[in-house]
């Protein structure tokens, strides 16, 4: 009982440092002109429709369609979406997230790159996007590589790492938003249960401000009656699965997929019934949690040698 009311002090201390910290953020414009800039390359219609302190949009819109670049940062990351709209269609959305104190051509770089693959599918002119992606690969050959991991930054470049992680399954397993949250959540849990014996920072707080953030960049904030009672059963009950999955890596993952599958954002207790496409599902997620295992020690190796 003591350790759940901890956790239940904790998430309401997140969710409260996640309010008051969304108004000392730093000019995202200012600080990042040169990637803006990158970007309004893409197409040449594409203009600044409203910039904010944290927030800068870019928008082109036309009888054939919609391009939405949407660049926000938050906790030390800067955060990407790319959405392309049809009318009459489903739009498709790309996101991407990065350190702040990353360089903005590696940044460019990496999204140009995967804009690349899917340029055909997103009828974006690929041989304009392979223009820029040859540029931008000449550009950053000569930017030097340092280290940007540090003890300040430890929580940002593991929840990078995490959201990473949660952009591998989604090559291998369609996810909507709510889906994506549960998995993330999962992941961030994954990470936190590997960092916390080394990490003198408040890893867990921090955890819950990124995916705090999530849910309100997808607005589904709005969709969650009770949101600390959320939080609070999400931490308590994806730990425990993280030591089942660890314990055992052929453990029936049926609660795992009733939360990211049949009832995201629900606080109903998972039905064990639930069976179907589990071993499909946990087939996709063990080589991904081994390979985020990995990275995660790489990770404290290099705030280590930053120290």
């Amino acid at each position: 009982m003591e350790i759940v009311y901890i956790i239940f002090l904790l998430t309401i201390a997140s969710i409260t440092y996640y309010g008051l910290s969304k108004k000392k953020r730093n000019t995202l414009k200012k600080r990042n002109q040169v990637l803006i800039g990158l970007f309004l390359r893409i197409n040449k219609h594409l203009k600044i429709e409203d910039s904010s302190k944290d927030e800068v949009h870019l928008v082109w819109i036309s009888i054939r369609g919609t391009i939405r670049i949407n660049l926000s940062q938050y906790g030390g990351i800067i955060f990407i979406s790319i959405q392309k709209g049809v009318h009459d269609f489903k739009s498709k959305r790309k996101d991407w997230i990065f350190l702040d104190v990353m360089d903005q051509h590696l940044i460019f770089n990496e999204v140009i790159e995967d804009l690349y693959k899917i340029s055909t599918d997103w009828n974006l002119g690929k041989d304009h996007i392979l223009s820029l992606l040859n540029e931008s690969n000449k550009s950053i050959a000569n930017v030097k590589l340092e280290n940007i991991f540090f003890n300040y930054n430890r929580a940002a470049a593991a929840y990078c790492l995490a959201y990473q992680s949660l952009n591998a399954i989604k090559k291998k397993q369609s996810l909507d938003d709510a889906e994506s949250f549960e998995v993330l959540f999962f992941l961030c849990m994954v990470t936190f249960e590997r960092l916390k014996k080394r990490s003198k920072s408040n890893l867990m707080s921090m955890f819950v401000n990124y995916l705090l953030y999530f849910l309100e960049t997808r607005n589904l904030l709005i969709e969650i009656k009770d949101v600390p009672k959320l939080v609070n059963h999400r931490i308590g009950m994806y730990t425990e699965q993280v030591h089942v999955v660890k314990d055992d890596f052929n453990c029936n993952f049926g609660v795992l997929y009733y939360y990211f599958f049949v009832k995201p954002l629900g606080l109903k207790s998972a039905s064990l019934l639930v069976v179907s496409q589990q071993n499909k599902f946990s087939s996709i997620l063990m080589p991904i949690l081994v390979e985020l295992e990995s990275k995660l020690l790489v990770l404290e190796n290099q705030i280590a040698k930053s120290k």
